[in-house]
């Protein structure tokens, strides 16, 4: 036994430790995507992988069973070689499907891809090292198995078991994530209590915006209608949670910033609390609410009365509409009423008229839909608040841009591509529809459904399979929602004809290359991230 502990022993497995850990880091770059786009949650990571129709699983099963039964065929094959020969070949075949997955894998590469954050080097040194250890550890146990079994066949066969340790590539993740997370809570707090100091102490005003949708669209046209007198700071895209505004706080300069508006986004009871206790908002914008994170949240009630909390803490008032769980065209800022009328939409802007304080304007925006309309008399509530002229707000409207990605134009060799990617709840996915039908010649929607609205997430989705009668082409990607939105759209009659079924967004793109033509429109809705 005391041989198997000598130095050219321990040597060998350290190199073959290193080597396997060296390969099985690479392989696990997907993972580490996964579990980023998870927000570093092992457990919704896990609910992720252990979904039936993950193939990143099935292709780490496959890798597994490659190489564990081809390095058991080269080493019982060559087992009359020297065992260090054996040995080498058995760990070869490792080596090669290690590195074929690490290849082939760019062929499924992650929508979103793994960003190289600070955090994310910290987790893979930590795996690394787990990988490491736990390989040394593999190593030894298969040495001292094939000496206690004493058989020339199990001394050629005993690193074919390495293989299998492929399959504990998750749970070592998991794992060395789990050994991060109190240096990375730690971390976090220090960010964003330095953010919270710098923030009070700059002088900036903030304005909080939360809701179930439309934040990132209703801070948009607040900054565009601000920008006409003030210097404003904007929380960018969608970074909505405690670190994400700290992040945005810490990488700004807040000389000279009159207005800081804060997106507060809510999965789960007291995050907006919590936001609002970091970030203290003088005034506040709740957009609306419907059933999106429901998952999370247990009831609607539960989602109303978290947003209401951003209403609680808004020193100065805050502007909602008159009913947040329904249609309104009635915006509320503490008595004042803005009452929306006229709306008229086109393919390329809306118009609408606001009345309010006894005169009534007439606005027009570069802006799809009727909803923003709302949208900007939420934001046109909180410049009247601050002074702003009736000249100011014709200007600043006017000025509005399209957010990326929330029903985006594009248009290309011809073809309008209503870019609604980033738009994840079923109010916007209805009202998208509803602006795609406002189009001329073939009219398309590429969709995997909406996700996260818990026990609803069937009927909803249904529902909204209901709405997309009449389309000349539906195009439903990946196998979570499909088959929900497939039976509300041929329960209101659709043409089953005219329906499609494709397991990926690359597979949709080689259908719409194939029966587009200039004039026709394609609307994209919820592009999911490959965590769902």
């Amino acid at each position: 036994m005391d041989e198997l502990f000598s130095l050219p022993n321990v040597a060998m497995s350290v190199v073959y430790s290193v080597v396997v850990a060296t390969l099985f880091l690479c392989c696990s770059l997907f993972l580490t995507g996964a579990l980023q786009q998870s927000g570093y949650s092992n457990k919704k990571f896990r609910r992720w992988l252990s979904r039936k129709d993950n193939m990143a699983k099935h292709r780490v099963i496959l890798c597994f069973l490659l190489m564990f039964f081809s390095a058991m065929f080269l080493a019982a094959c060559f087992s009359f070689l020297p065992s260090l020969v054996s040995n080498i070949l058995s760990v070869c075949a490792v080596f090669f499907f290690a590195a074929a997955f690490v290849m082939l894998g760019n062929r499924y590469a992650l929508k979103v891809p793994l960003k190289m954050t600070a955090r994310v080097r910290r987790l893979l040194v930590v795996y690394f090292v787990c990988l490491l250890v736990f390989n040394y550890v593999f190593i030894t146990l298969c040495n001292v198995a094939s000496f206690l079994i004493d058989h020339p066949l199990a001394e050629s066969l005993k690193y074919v078991p390495l293989g299998a340790y492929f399959l504990l590539l998750p749970a070592t993740l998991t794992f060395s994530n789990a050994l991060c997370s109190p240096f990375e809570r730690a971390h976090n707090d220090k960010l964003i209590r330095k953010a919270s100091a710098k923030l009070q102490q700059s002088g900036a005003v903030t304005i909080g915006i939360t809701g179930s949708y439309g934040k990132t669209s209703v801070k948009n046209c607040l900054a565009t209608i601000l920008g006409e007198k003030y210097r404003v700071l904007a929380t960018p895209a969608s970074f909505n949670t405690p670190v994400g505004v700290a992040k945005c706080i810490q990488e700004s300069s807040l000389e000279g910033v009159d207005f800081f508006l804060c997106e507060m986004g809510a999965r789960k009871i007291g995050d907006v609390e919590e936001l609002c206790s970091l970030f203290p908002p003088a005034y506040g914008i709740i957009t609306g609410v419907c059933e999106q994170h429901l998952e999370s949240f247990i009831s609607l009630e539960n989602i109303v009365a978290e947003k209401k909390k951003l209403a609680q803490h808004a020193k100065k008032g805050c502007a909602m509409p008159e009913s947040l769980t329904g249609e309104s065209d009635t915006v509320l800022f503490g008595d004042k009423v803005y009452k929306i009328s006229d709306v008229r939409e086109t393919t390329q802007s809306t118009a609408f008229k606001l009345t309010f304080d006894g005169k009534t304007l007439s606005f027009s925006t570069k802006l799809l839909s009727a909803h923003s309309a709302k949208n900007i008399a939420l934001a046109v509530a909180i410049a009247v608040e601050l002074g702003f002229s009736d000249e100011q707000l014709l200007s600043g409207v006017e000025k509005i841009c399209e957010v990326e990605h929330r029903l985006q134009i594009v248009v290309n060799n011809g073809v309008t591509v209503l870019d609604d990617g980033y738009n994840a709840n079923i109010v916007g996915a209805k009202d998208a529809v509803r602006v795609l039908k406002l189009f001329g010649g073939k009219k398309i929607i590429v969709t995997p459904g909406i996700v996260e609205l818990g026990i609803l997430e069937k009927s909803k989705n249904e529902e909204f399979g209901k709405q997309l009668v009449g389309l000349d082409r539906v195009i439903l990607v990946g196998e979570t929602l499909v088959g929900c939105i497939k039976e509300g759209y041929l329960s209101a009659g659709g043409d089953p004809a005219r329906l499609f079924i494709v397991p990926t967004l690359e597979k949709a793109k080689e259908i719409l290359r194939e029966e587009v033509a200039s004039g026709d429109a394609v609307l994209f809705v919820n592009d999911l991230p490959d965590v769902f």
